[in-house]
């Protein structure tokens, strides 16, 4: 089987630029909407998962450009739109609103691991 994870991205260009500027406004439908219990960068998810026996087999970005509250009119414009999925897909832990992972568990027997 496989594991899919979708996780808001703490490390997109958007929340740096607020960091950078002291701020963390909690925004609907972005990586710091105040339902997330939790924030993410695409390392940080890939540790976490390795963790817990679970190898990463891709990461895919989602610019997520229906987030209105989040993207102003500029990224509706369907030139930007297609530029910027094309890069939410190709740099996803700067330009993904969302990134998806997806994993396989670790074969702990083969690494010595599992038992006879």
């Amino acid at each position: 089987g496989r594991l899919l994870v979708c996780l808001p991205n703490i490390a997109h260009w958007k929340c740096r630029l607020w960091l950078l500027r002291g701020r963390f406004p909690y925004v609907k439908n972005s990586p710091t909407d105040f339902l997330h219990l939790r924030f993410f960068t695409v390392a940080e998810a890939r540790r976490l998962l390795r963790e817990r026996g679970v190898q990463v087999v891709e990461v895919d970005g989602s610019a997520s450009l229906w987030a209105r509250e989040f993207y102003g009119p500029f990224f509706r414009l369907p030139a930007v739109r297609r530029a910027y999925t094309y890069l939410a897909h190709r740099f996803p832990s700067l330009f993904a609103r969302d990134f998806v992972v997806v994993g396989v568990k670790e074969d702990r027997s083969a690494a010595g691991g599992g038992t006879p």
